[in-house]
């Protein structure tokens, strides 16, 4: 045997011992002279070939990337791994049905991982009945609670508005009629009267919230003047402490769709807050700001400011936060839950701005076109 051919069968032996251990060798040289170590040769450049689109098919695929494209049709050595990608992309859109709530879903495909997936959609599926049972029973609870606070608070609210009409009465009549003790427990039993009806009228609102039942009756119309109005009245009620209530605004009309009784509820508790907890001698500012398809509705005061951590929870019902309002002043922790529920219905957004020692930014915006159900350009 000749040298050259001596030497091309032992590269050919090195090539296939590299194949052996895992490793993609390079192509062997183009043999010349004996035309079977050339055909030899061209063989084992084609199982180099094929070797290395196994692995570039493989190696993705053990790592859980089964976008890979499978190897040519011709490649022989790949056909079980295609078999298996094939199956695993199944898997992985069957994992996506389940995940979707389609319990319908089962593999037949490696014994035991086949029994414990199964099993697993299984258990998802009892637990997902068991759930929906437990979520209607929760329901029919809740509408049985809303329905037992609504009458509940019907019922008190009667006896409560008599109570604060006549003492109401009672301290109307001359100073000489009753003496000044008298009249201070008249003062308090008419204070504490006006609180509690202000707490039923939240529940209430509260529970027709709950049940679906809050009756939206919207109109376009002038925001801006609307929002004059009912800042002049609060205004009114903030003189007795000193505190400013004023509107920023341009002269331009601002036209917005919104129910104007619900409306005047979120505003009367923004502002009304505002001015419950700012200090004497301090100003609330009203901002109204129309913008293309919106409006946007801002109270900011000069209060103590809220907390980081109290923002995310401060439109919740019943949320009591660090902050106390000024004596004399009290709240229901309902307010802001509610006027986020009618600001929502309304298809806007509700949301604060605070630094503790610097006040607060209430804000909402509301749509300015008709059937709009969202407000772009909204916070």
């Amino acid at each position: 045997m000749e040298p050259s051919e001596r030497a091309a069968l032992r590269a050919v032996a090195d090539r296939l011992r590299e194949l052996s251990e895992g490793r993609i060798p390079e192509p062997l040289a183009a043999a010349g002279g004996d035309a079977g170590l050339h055909d030899l040769a061209s063989r084992v450049n084609q199982i180099i070939e094929q070797h290395a689109e196994v692995l570039a098919f493989v190696r993705p695929l053990s790592q859980g990337v089964l976008s890979v494209s499978a190897p040519p049709a011709r490649n022989f050595l790949a056909s079980p791994f295609k078999e298996l990608h094939s199956r695993l992309t199944h898997l992985t859109w069957q994992a996506e049905r389940v995940a979707q709530g389609d319990y319908s879903q089962r593999v037949d495909f490696m014994g035991d991982f086949s029994r414990a997936f199964n099993f697993m959609v299984e258990s998802l599926e009892r637990k997902e009945l068991q759930l929906r049972e437990k979520i209607g029973e929760l329901e029919a609870l809740n509408r049985q609670k809303n329905e037992f606070v609504g009458v509940a608070a019907h019922d008190l609210r009667s006896p409560l508005a008599v109570i604060e009409m006549y003492s109401a009465f009672l301290l109307g009549e001359p100073a000489a009629a009753l003496k000044e003790k008298e009249r201070e427990f008249l003062r308090i039993i008419a204070l504490q009267s006006r609180f509690m009806l202000n707490l039923i009228n939240d529940l209430l609102d509260v529970t027709r919230i709950e049940s679906g039942n809050l009756d939206l009756r919207p109109q376009e119309g002038d925001f801006l003047a609307f929002a004059r109005r009912v800042a002049g009245l609060q205004a009114l009620l903030a003189e007795r402490r000193g505190i400013a209530v004023t509107v920023e605004d341009g002269d331009a009309p601002c036209a917005a769709v919104f129910d104007p009784p619900r409306m005047e509820q979120v505003l009367n508790n923004l502002i009304g807050n505002a001015v419950k907890f700012s200090g004497d001698g301090t100003r609330v500012t009203v901002r109204v700001e129309c913008a293309a398809g919106c409006v946007r509705v801002s109270v900011a005061d000069q209060g103590p400011g809220i907390p980081a951590g109290e923002l995310r929870t401060i439109f919740k019902e019943f949320h009591r936060g660090t902050a106390q309002p000024a004596p004399g002043e009290r709240s229901t922790g309902l307010g802001l839950a509610i006027a986020r529920r009618i600001v929502e219905a309304h298809g806007g957004t509700i949301g604060v701005e605070s630094e503790v020692g610097k006040g607060s930014t209430f804000f909402f915006t509301l749509p300015a076109v008709p059937g709009e159900r969202t407000c772009p350009g909204g916070d």
